[in-house]
């Protein structure tokens, strides 16, 4: 393992080039963020001493595998070091990725005007080519931060334009999670015609390529149907979901579960699912699976129990009442920003209207 490393300090042929080993954790941390990240952390002793240029790559690696690995940033001290040093006098091709991950990093923080501003600054500064993959991935996260402002028009054209860069690109996985996420949009703005077609298309292009994403695409269905009133088809899709999501997505399959087994009348599958899901679930999946079981107490008479899941809910309704707060005024500093900004520019031109 430490043999592996070392070959950071001896395997640089220029310098713009990196060396070796980091680059070969890079392309790792594609498939395996996991196994990159123990990787990583095998060398940090040696990670000191290593020239400024690699170091920083390093740590770049180090925020991009924690990423792919979905465990979230805490702090945005890295983040800032490595957009000052790239920004400044680090290889510039690398210069795109810090941006994307410190636009991770504050999306993460549940800072949506930092996480768009360099996600956005990801996207401009990407080169055309092999650079058009990463910038397809933040046009699609600002979608998502669009839509939990409840910007859905918005959030369908992001998606809408990360599709574009993946048909470029003939990406089909990447393809039918946008496709996956458009038809979220239209979902809810209530297309459901095109919320329908998109999630077609996503099936054909899964059927094509032989792949394994019929779980995503049977998830949102199952929430369609849901939502719709149509419990047991929503159930009926949600089964393949349940057993082949990958972790990063059970907490949202496991809620949809939780729904529909409860609208279905199967109360001991909707108290398992809830259960597992306050394990593993996002603060907003605790809130649901709380109310779920307080409901199959309630209609099994286990009325200590109801008290019991009652007040959990109301606890995690309270941390997703700060939480949505913070967003709401993440929104209105977005809106603030973007106000600001016109104002300037107003100003600007009248100024020289008068001076001209």
């Amino acid at each position: 393992m430490l043999m592996f490393f070392l070959a950071v300090m001896v395997s640089v042929c220029g310098p713009e080039r990196h060396p070796v080993s980091l680059v070969e954790v890079d392309s790792l941390a594609e498939t395996n963020p996991r196994r990159a990240m123990s990787l990583l952390s095998a060398t940090a002793g040696e990670a000191a001493s290593m020239p400024e240029d690699h170091l920083m790559y390093y740590r770049l690696l180090q925020l991009k595998a924690a990423d792919k690995a979905y465990i979230g940033h805490t702090s945005d001290s890295i983040a800032m070091l490595l957009v000052d040093y790239y920004e400044g006098r680090g290889d510039s091709r690398l210069l795109p990725q810090a941006y994307y991950y410190a636009a991770s990093v504050y999306r993460d923080l549940h800072d949506a005007p930092q996480a768009l501003n360099y996600f956005q600054k990801a996207a401009n500064t990407m080169p055309a080519g092999g650079g058009s993959r990463l910038k397809g991935h933040a046009y699609n996260q600002m979608g998502k931060l669009f839509m939990l402002q409840d910007l859905d028009s918005v959030a369908l054209h992001y998606y809408q334009e990360a599709y574009k860069i993946e048909s470029d690109r003939k990406d089909t996985l990447d393809m039918i999670a946008s496709l996956c996420d458009m038809s979220v949009s239209y979902q809810r703005l209530g297309d459901l015609e095109n919320c329908i077609r998109s999630l077609e298309a996503a099936e054909n292009l899964n059927a094509l390529a032989g792949l394994n994403k019929e779980y995503l695409i049977l998830y949102r269905l199952s929430e369609v149907f849901l939502e719709r009133g149509q419990s047991d088809s929503a159930w009926a899709c949600i089964q393949l979901p349940l057993v082949e999501a990958p972790d990063f997505d059970k907490s949202a399959v496991l809620s949809v579960a939780s729904k529909a087994s409860l609208a279905t009348g199967r109360l001991d599958s909707a108290y398992v699912i809830s259960k597992e899901l306050l394990k593993v679930g996002s603060i907003y999946a605790k809130q649901t699976a709380a109310r779920v079981l307080a409901e199959v107490c309630l209609r099994q008479g286990r009325l200590a129990d109801v008290v019991h899941y009652i007040n959990m809910y109301k606890s995690f309704s309270d941390s997703v009442s700060v939480l949505d707060a913070r967003r709401a005024m993440a929104n209105a500093n977005a809106l603030y920003d973007s106000r600001f900004v016109r104002s300037r520019i107003c100003s600007l031109r009248l100024k020289n209207a008068i001076t001209s």
